[in-house]
């Protein structure tokens, strides 16, 4: 009975509702739709229907269930919402009456179909398919598939099972303003680098070919910064014939999206194309093929360069660095760069010992007015002097200040900053003594690497390696291994028994070289074309020079008188010649004990000879004088000669002509001379067109020495002398004269 009460109340109820038009309810509610309008105007108050969850509230039904059963309304009628609502949003329905709808803020679809979501996309089972772009705020969880045909841009994560037709010239990449770059196909076509990624191995067909087998790789499209990179597979095939006795490079050339393998004899014909792919070398002797195939390195490219350069030097250096002589046999060494494989260190500059003494007390610090230390000072190891202790320096306060990672100063104690550590060893290098704190070149001792340090003796030579360690902070010196003479020292390279700090973590930097008890330091660097010193060049610097035991060199005490000169006796038997009186030469005697003599000066062997015209177009005479008769334009004479073998340069050097008519002659001369197994024109010389004026009959001497100038002792020659067809001679060639001395 109650529940049929129930039921009835709640039907009176909305009855009543249905028919207010004609009642006079405050605000005279308006019957249109249950759900849009309010139809209790001004009222606050609350009612319960159906169940105390589902109510009409402030005027409006929130929800209605009738025992517990959604309220539905002739199946039908107005859909509306409650304001405010956003531009171009996407209206969401608000409960289960398909009558009431939400504003959605977050999602909104411009007057151009474009889709935009602030927050998370999210698809159970379904696909995203869009023809256009996608832009998501936030992220993109995708269970299925996602086929977008424009852009796709995501502020936070994609997440998804596929995602179909996404190309990397889709994915943008940050950029500036507007960058003619700006996605994930333009950074891996300028930052790829064609590479061969597996297979690609190498095999002799035994036909002077070889086989390349199937490969994958990526290269660029084209040989073109710019052009497109990509990935594809080449099924293998072989080689043209190889070259025979000659290294063939083989590469793969991507050849516009049709691969092909292509061979050559110059690692520069493809090395640089970027759509070309070493693939290996093979150099062909005969019959056998001998090759290495490149290494698959793929993005480990880089590193592999930095273990090339490490393997190759673990620290060099570039620039700067450079070790002077400071003081008494103090280092000074400037800042620098060292590199490390590929990283690049500044060094500090050094200038030992750099000391001072502390003149205030405080934890962790060094005090000293007078200091002058600067930021360079940070990272250096400081020593205390007075106490042996060490400290590194970690912050530069000012020029009287430096902050320290130990306590180790008072106030009085005295420092040195910039120092350097010795290295010597007493087991051949299995262990290594570290002197700690050192200032100066040592100019007294060196390693003897069984025993431990050991005194150079005298006049003998020290040599010094010094290292910057890699991190530009320290720098260590080994001892030299020898008790070096000078040029040992000179020609002394870096011990192969060293410490492993200098070995694998510093680069060498000076080889400083000095003689003992002196403080005199010859620093060369490793750098330089040729590690020399001027010590070679100065025998006195030598020791044991008054010893007087090198028999096989000869005494200048020897030498006692003017003019007196050095022979023989015998076989390794030296002699002197005492010299001979003014005006007397030197002959060969082989009466006397030195096969020397001086004799009186005689006339002596005429130094001048003379030959006359071998051979002419025209030989013919004047009454009882031959010669070649020149009468025509083209018309020759030669004439041939030997060089004396005591010739050493030419006095006079002329031609003797007879002319037959008072006239201008002239004349083409030319020359051709050479030593025994020269060519025959090694050397020649002309003098063409020259006029010369002469007399009929009157003999004249035509200077030839300024075609023969390069004549040298027991050379063969000729000189060809021929009539112009201006001024034609009309003259005898007589022959060819040489004074000489």
């Amino acid at each position: 009975m109650r529940k049929k009460f129930k039921i009835f109340m709640i039907w009176l109820l909305l009855s009543s509702i249905l028919l207010i038009p004609s009642c006079g309810f405050l605000g005279d509610p308006m019957l249109d739709d249950l759900w849009s309008r309010n139809i209790y105007p001004g009222t606050t108050n609350t009612y319960d229907i159906g169940s105390p969850t589902y109510q009409y509230k402030n005027g409006y039904f929130q929800d209605l269930f009738i025992g517990g059963v959604p309220a539905v309304f002739g199946g039908g009628g107005d859909v509306v919402g409650t304001p405010p609502s956003t531009d171009h949003a996407i209206a969401r329905y608000d409960g289960v009456t398909g009558l009431l709808i939400q504003n959605s803020p977050g999602v909104t679809i411009d007057d151009f179909d474009n889709l935009v979501v602030d927050s998370d996309i999210d698809t159970v089972t379904g696909d995203i398919n869009s023809g256009n772009d996608v832009n998501v705020t936030n992220d993109l969880d995708v269970t299925d598939n996602g086929d977008i045909g424009g852009d796709l841009v995501v502020v936070g994560s994609i997440t998804g099972a596929n995602y179909i037709g996404i190309d990397a010239d889709m994915v943008e990449v940050e950029e500036l303003g507007v960058a003619t770059y700006d996605d994930a196909q333009d950074y891996i076509n300028f930052f790829g680098d064609r590479t061969l990624l597996t297979g690609g191995d190498i095999t002799d067909n035994g036909d002077n070919t070889a086989a390349i087998a199937s490969l994958t790789a990526w290269s660029k499209e084209t040989d073109s910064e710019t052009a497109v990179g990509k990935f594809f597979n080449f099924a293998g095939g072989n080689t043209a014939i190889l070259t025979d006795l000659t290294t063939n490079y083989v590469y793969i050339d991507y050849n516009g999206g049709t691969p092909q393998i292509v061979v050559s004899t110059s690692i520069t014909t493809h090395g640089f194309k970027l759509d070309h792919i070493l693939v290996g070398s093979i150099f062909r002797d005969g019959s056998d093929l001998h090759w290495h195939e490149v290494s698959k390195i793929g993005v480990g490219r880089v590193n592999r360069t930095d273990m090339h350069h490490r393997e190759e030097h673990p620290v060099h250096r570039v620039d700067g660095i450079v070790t002077s002589s400071v003081g008494t046999r103090n280092l000074g060494v400037t800042a620098g760069v060292l590199y490390e494989g590929l990283s690049r260190h500044t060094t500090l500059p050094f200038t030992t010992p750099n000391s001072g003494t502390a003149d205030a007390t405080e934890a962790n610090k060094l005090h000293d007015a007078d200091g002058g230390f600067a930021t360079t000072d940070v990272g250096k190891t400081v020593h205390n002097t007075t106490d042996d202790t060490y400290a590194k320096v970690t912050a530069f306060v000012d020029s009287g200040e430096l902050t320290l990672d130990g306590d180790i100063f008072i106030s009085g104690e005295n420092y040195d900053l910039d120092i350097f550590s010795y290295w010597y060893t007493t087991d051949s290098g299995a262990t290594w003594t570290e002197d700690r704190g050192a200032t100066t070149i040592s100019n007294t001792q060196y390693n003897d690497i069984t025993a431990g340090l050991a005194n150079l003796i005298a006049n003998r030579y020290g040599v010094h390696w010094v290292y910057m360690e890699v991190d530009g902070e320290h720098i260590h010196v080994v001892y030299g291994q020898g008790n070096y003479k000078v040029n040992e020292a000179e020609e002394a390279t870096p011990p192969s028994i060293m410490p492993n700090v200098v070995t694998n973590y510093s680069a060498l930097i000076a080889k400083i070289i000095v003689q003992k008890n002196t403080d005199t330091l010859l620093i060369l660097y490793p750098w330089t074309t040729v590690l020399t010193s001027s010590l070679a060049t100065d025998h006195g610097s030598l020791g044991g020079l008054p010893d007087d035991d090198h028999p096989q060199y000869i005494l200048e005490a020897t030498f006692d008188a003017k003019g007196n000169l050095l022979s023989a006796s015998a076989d390794d038997t030296p002699l002197i010649l005492t010299v001979g009186g003014d005006g007397e030469v030197l002959t060969a005697d082989s009466g006397e004990a030195t096969g020397l003599i001086w004799s009186p000066a005689g006339d002596g062997a005429t130094k001048e000879f003379f030959v006359p015209v071998n051979r002419a177009d025209d030989m013919n005479q004047t009454s009882a004088l031959p010669g070649g008769y020149i009468n025509a334009a083209g018309e020759s004479a030669w004439v041939a000669f030997h060089i004396p073998h005591d010739f050493n340069s030419i006095t006079e050097a002329v031609v003797l002509i007879n002319p037959i008519a008072t006239a201008t002659h002239r004349f083409d001369i030319i020359s051709d001379y050479a030593a025994v197994g020269e060519a025959y024109e090694t050397h020649s010389g002309s003098d063409l067109n020259h006029d010369f004026s002469m007399t009929a009959l009157q003999f004249y001497e035509i200077d030839v020495s300024g075609i023969l100038s390069s004549l040298s002792a027991d050379d063969y020659g000729g000189i060809m002398l021929s009539g112009d067809a201006t001024n034609t001679p009309n003259a005898l060639v007589i022959g060819f004269r040489l004074k000489y001395t």
